[in-house]
């Protein structure tokens, strides 16, 4: 089991709701530049310009990633500050 915590805004808490699953990529050493570029407010389409990837079980997996875990989504916990 895992534990996501999204912003109650964010692009990525909707995308994951509506699907309800999402894989998990843990970068390399290397990869800052696109960790950086993933974790930035930008346009969907910039993020993934020019991003090798694949689909696999129905979420991206990044090439070059040292791990990926695909997820589906169990429960969905309101938390935080409001």
């Amino acid at each position: 089991m895992m534990l996501g915590c999204l912003d109650r805004g964010s692009r990525t808490l909707r995308s994951v709701r509506e699907a309800g699953l999402f894989g998990v990529n843990a970068l390399a050493a290397g990869q800052e530049e696109l960790a950086l570029r993933f974790a930035g407010k930008h346009p969907e389409a910039e993020k993934w310009d020019g991003v090798a990837w694949r689909e696999s079980h129905g979420s991206p997996r990044l090439e070059g990633a040292l791990i990926w875990v695909a997820c589906e989504l169990r429960d969905l916990i309101d938390g935080g500050i409001t």
